[in-house]
């Protein structure tokens, strides 16, 4: 018989021996008919059955919200004969008539007051035998035996047919049996029903008339004892046991009669597949719950208002609270009070909700200790299905450690930025410092040799020159590379002979390379256009330093360059440089680090030919800038080669031919009236010691900037030669003045920058002036005729 279910749950329940009630939303309460006999009162409304303040706020959160946790709730009642009863109630959410938001309570009766049996006259009915299968109390079952002479030993039944006469509408809509025994007080089978016994390769006459020992061989210790208890103590027993390698659900029943118990009732049911998905779920939800608590975040479930509804337990290690604490509280009672402040600005300006804005927040949180944690989160809104928010769903991380690294991290930054601006500055000072007086040096001898010395002297000026430029050299490594490590140096890109500036490089070294009477040759190949685009100092500082290490260290044999093209189309042309020599070369372990700063191939090396180990390691970087790769190969006691390739663009040859080799013109300026504004007193004597060669007309010396701005006022001039770094006015203030004076001769005058600075330090601030030219001291008294001339018209 195929019964609505939802006609009959109420119907099935209204056999059951146990007190069952159904509550709706209107607040109605519907009892079985065990309430309405076994109660004094069954009032209509559920407020009034359940007093209790903590049951009414669970049923009302229910109907609210539609949440309901599982809840069991013992409750002290006086029933319909004057006892004191305790009953625990276990509420579930269930659907009745299609309506989703019911509940539906099931009362156990766990204790009267006079510990007696259930009062027995309605209740000592057919239908009561099997009635729920849940009945804790024997029933006098056996009376319809006997009544109906079911169970003689003339006649005896077969199980279907006594379940039959008992509660055929029940047993066949409701009770979902599986294999059903009756075992008598000797323990012998009486009857045995089942859809399953050929599972097992028996069926049910197998069991009639067999002792439980004969049957259950391997799990005999499980269930004599549940049948005995039931039989003996009147208990009912329940059990999960294994049987055949499932598992099933024992429920045993004693069955009696005029007060004594004569049969046991057993029910099998095979839930082997519900338990199974029971231990997953449970292996799951362990799993979960380890994963949630072991989880180095807090999961955590807000209301729009900021109200916690779920929080992790595995809060209290990360802020000291049990979940249950903080549950149920505003997240914005743990604030420190500064966020809380920035919390209030952004809801006030925002008209939407903070959580919908604001995905990721960053925010402190209060310890139990009463410290304060630093916590980042993020998460999202859940909406029903008509876009209303239900609450947000987030994960927080303590990212307090972080904070503090990060802090520390930015101090060290501020500490190291400060220790490289103080290294700026103290490079700046040295190099102003030692260039200037180096600028005297390598000037005078300039001066000197032009003077026509005599053989001896001349050698003597020659190794005075070269012992200070190779000490210039020292020191323009070191300030170099500090540029280059820091990033200050950009490319430039001007038009230049590659001739002229690999010659000049070679011509350099002719002494040295004629003192080890060393073969030093230039071979380029003669497609690569002569005039190309591109930074020619900073080849000429890589082409020096290989060069310069090639004759340091070979003291016989060759230094050979060699330059060819590896490819050119309309626009660009790739030369590959090669620099080769018959030096001590490079040892094998020692390719990878030579190009590492302040290290050279050996220790031996620096005693004997000195130098500071930084030239190659400016080479690689400066090559690198130009977007290249340099590659050593050496054989030690054979010599080493240097390579790289370099992609330039290409200007057309035109663009020099026009030009004046101003170098080569007669050094004479009579006409001309150039200020100096210098405050060395050395520089002063070697400057004007070559402006009166070159045939000035008229040298105006100044110690500082103020003289140099009372000159200018005072005189015309048709240049000035302005240091940067004077004391009271510098060099810089003074070309403001210059620039900003209300005489348009004064203020287009030509200023030349002098300063031991680099150009990479000063030229913004020169660009910003409107300086006409640069030249760094020392400088070689050639280029400064040069400039000078390139500015004065005469």
């Amino acid at each position: 018989m195929n019964l609505n279910p939802e006609i009959d749950l109420f119907c099935f329940f209204d056999k059951i021996q146990e007190p069952f009630i159904l509550i709706n939303q209107e607040n109605s309460i519907r009892y079985n008919s065990f309430c309405r006999y076994y109660f004094d009162k069954c009032p209509d409304d559920w407020r009034q059955f359940f007093e209790d303040d903590e049951i009414q706020k669970v049923i009302n959160d229910f109907f609210d919200k539609v949440e309901l946790p599982k809840i069991e709730i013992i409750l002290n009642t006086e029933n319909n004969f004057g006892k004191q009863v305790a009953i625990e109630w276990e509420i579930q959410r269930v659907t009745f008539h299609k309506n989703e938001n019911c509940l539906l309570g099931k009362g156990k009766i766990i204790s009267t007051e006079d510990s007696g049996s259930l009062p027995k006259d309605n209740f000592e009915k057919e239908g009561n035998v099997l009635s729920e299968l849940g009945d804790s109390y024997a029933t006098t079952f056996s009376d319809h035996l006997l009544k109906k002479k079911l169970l003689t030993n003339e006649n005896l039944l077969s199980l279907t047919e006594i379940l039959t006469h008992v509660n055929d509408r029940i047993l066949a809509t409701n009770i979902p049996l599986t294999n059903v025994f009756l075992i008598d007080k000797d323990l012998r089978y009486v009857a045995a029903e089942g859809d399953n016994f050929a599972d097992w390769g028996m069926n049910s006459k197998d069991f009639i008339g067999k002792t439980l020992e004969e049957i259950h061989k391997y799990n005999l210790h499980e269930i004599k004892p549940a049948v005995l208890n039931a039989i003996n103590n009147r208990a009912f027993v329940h059990k999960i046991l294994v049987f055949r390698k499932k598992v099933y659900e024992l429920t045993v029943r004693p069955i009696a009669y005029n007060g004594g118990v004569d049969y046991a009732l057993g029910i099998l049911r095979d839930i082997n597949e519900e338990y199974e998905a029971k231990e997953n779920l449970k292996a799951s939800e362990e799993k979960y719950r380890t994963l949630v608590e072991e989880s180095t975040e807090i999961i955590f479930s807000l209301t729009t208002d900021l109200v916690l509804t779920y929080i992790s337990p595995n809060v209290k290690q990360f802020l000291g609270y049990d979940y249950q604490e903080v549950t149920r509280s505003k997240l914005i009672d743990y604030l420190h009070p500064d966020d809380l402040l920035v919390f209030v600005e952004i809801m006030k300006e925002s008209s939407s909700n903070i959580l919908e804005n604001h995905q990721y927040l960053e925010y402190r949180l209060k310890h139990k200790n009463g410290e304060y944690r630093v916590f980042s989160s993020n998460g999202r809104l859940l909406r029903d299905e008509l876009g209303n928010v239900r609450n947000y769903i987030g994960v927080a991380r303590d990212i307090t450690k972080q904070k503090e690294d990060q802090r520390e991290l930015f101090f060290a930054k501020e500490k190291a930025e400060q220790a490289s601006m103080i290294k700026s500055q103290f490079l700046s000072i040295m190099s102003h410092e030692i260039r200037t007086p180096m600028n005297a040096v390598i000037g005078m001898a300039h001066l000197l040799m032009e003077e026509n010395p005599r053989l001896d002297q001349l050698e003597n000026l020659k190794t005075l020159q070269f012992s200070a430029e190779n000490l210039l050299g020292l020191i323009n490594d070191i300030l170099d590379f500090s540029k280059i490590e820091s990033g200050k140096i950009d490319l430039d890109n001007v038009a230049f002979d590659i001739n002229v500036v690999f010659n000049r490089i070679i011509h350099s070294y002719t002494y040295q390379a004629r003192e080890k009477k060393l073969e030093v040759s230039f071979d380029i190949d003669s497609s690569i256009p002569k005039v190309l685009m591109g930074d020619p100092v900073r080849l000429s500082q890589v082409a020096n330093n290989l060069v310069s290490n090639a004759i340091k260290f070979t003291e016989k044999g060759f230094v050979k360059i060699q330059l060819k093209k590896v490819f050119e189309n309309k626009k660009n042309v790739k030369i590959r440089f090669e620099f080769k020599d018959s030096g001590i070369g490079i040892a094998e372990e020692k390719l990878e680090s030579i190009f590492d700063a302040f290290t050279q191939a050996s220790t031996e090396t620096t005693r004997k030919y000195g130098g500071t180990g930084l030239g190659l390691a400016i080479v690689k970087k400066l090559v690198e800038l130009f977007g290249g790769e340099i590659v050593v190969s050496s054989v030690p006691k054979g010599g080493s080669e240097f390579s790289f390739e370099l992609e330039f663009n290409k200007l057309k040859v035109e663009y020099f031919e026009n030009k004046i080799d101003l170098v080569k013109i007669e050094k004479n300026l009579s006409h001309a009236s150039i200020l100096v504004a210098e405050d060395n007193f050395v520089n002063q004597i070697m400057i004007k010691k070559f402006l009166n060669k070159w045939g000035v007309k008229e040298i105006v010396m100044t110690n500082d900037g103020y003289e140099a701005i009372e000159a200018i006022d005072n005189q015309d001039f048709d240049l000035i030669l302005l240091d940067l770094q004077m004391p009271e006015k510098d060099g810089f203030e003074v070309g403001e003045y210059i620039r900003s004076h209300s005489d348009e001769k004064i203020r287009s005058m030509p200023i030349i920058a002098l300063t031991a600075s680099s150009l990479i330090e000063v030229k913004d601030q020169l660009d910003a002036i409107g300086v006409n030219d640069y030249i760094s001291k020392p400088f070689n008294p050639d280029n400064l005729y040069a400039k000078i001339i390139k500015y004065i018209n005469l």
